[in-house]
């Protein structure tokens, strides 16, 4: 099975909740989109007015190329992917007091094999999630 590089991360805000982002992952094997703790290939014609993330150009320095190896999920839809082995990228719905709905953002968890440990031994114990494969990658 291909490694499922991921190359860059864009974002934009959702066009039905405003604290919800619509986000695409630009991979190797083509654009995808997540839906909750899902994924869909979908065309590059999707990715109009959308932000980049730029923080990801830091870890590819540190750690060279990323891909996913697992994918993780909760019952209310937080993502967890482990990046190369080496950190996990949280997409977490966070409960705030100011917003009408919980806010969706990113955050990494690194030192999973040290300080963190214990994060990663809680996204040991999570539900897979199955990882797209090159059979349903738009041309």
């Amino acid at each position: 099975m291909k490694s499922l590089e991921l190359i860059n991360i864009f974002y934009r805000q959702n066009k039905d909740v405003a604290e919800y982002r619509d986000i695409f992952f630009e991979t190797n094997m083509g654009m995808i989109e997540v839906y909750g703790v899902g994924f869909e290939f979908v065309d590059s014609s999707r990715m109009q007015s959308t932000d980049r993330l730029h923080e990801l150009d830091e870890f590819k320095k540190k750690y060279g190329n990323l891909y996913i190896v697992e994918a993780r999920g909760t019952y209310d839809n937080n993502l967890y992917l482990l990046i190369s082995g080496k950190f996990i990228l949280a997409i977490e719905y966070i409960l705030n007091s100011t917003f009408e709905h919980s806010v969706q953002e990113f955050r990494v968890i690194e030192n999973i094999h040290g300080s963190n440990k214990a994060e990663f031994d809680e996204f040991k114990e999570l539900d897979f999630v199955k990882l797209p494969s090159l059979g349903n990658a738009i041309d």
